[in-house]
């Protein structure tokens, strides 16, 4: 569909640091909200992952939030909206808010998610501009803080 063209020119716009651009044509995708091209809530959802990613890039953190929180009310089943927004609160130094976006983004890893949103799960997206293009350990690598929450988790079921 034209949907994921799009959805895929998206990504491949933000990992060029054209964040404007890939808002632009993100929009397409979500609006109107009330008629988008798509009714595939997958499909919405990733559009906002990879929109507030763009807005991130260009500094505008309540706007990416913003994004982040559309794509997991539209797809509660989503675990690269709650991934995504983990690592925004993450570098704005919400650590505990980090954690729990974290701890959902792991429990939601056992729905598969198909569109871009593979996509997603075999590469970062890059909020900074001109930076490789950088796999992922695995679907379940999910950042920093997942170490973390595993650590603790094992520590809790030892003791």
């Amino acid at each position: 569909s034209f949907a994921v063209a799009h959805m895929n020119l998206c990504f491949t716009l933000v990992h060029e640091g054209r964040y404007k651009e890939a808002i632009a044509i993100a929009n397409l995708i979500v609006e109107p909200w009330h008629w988008p091209m798509t009714s595939n809530r997958v499909l919405l959802a990733s559009s906002h992952v990879v929109k507030g990613v763009a807005h991130w890039g260009l500094g505008q953190i309540g706007e990416a939030e913003t994004h982040f929180k559309h794509a997991t009310r539209i797809n509660r089943r989503t675990s690269e909206g709650h991934v995504y927004w983990a690592r925004l609160w993450e570098s704005e130094g919400k650590k505990a808010e980090a954690r729990e976006m974290y701890t959902k983004a792991l429990a939601n890893t056992r729905y598969f998610e198909n569109y871009p949103e593979v996509a997603l799960l075999y590469f970062w997206l890059n909020e900074k501009a001109d930076q490789p293009l950088k796999r992922r350990k695995s679907a379940l690598d999910i950042g920093s803080s997942h170490m973390d929450l595993k650590d603790k988790g094992e520590k809790k079921n030892s003791g």
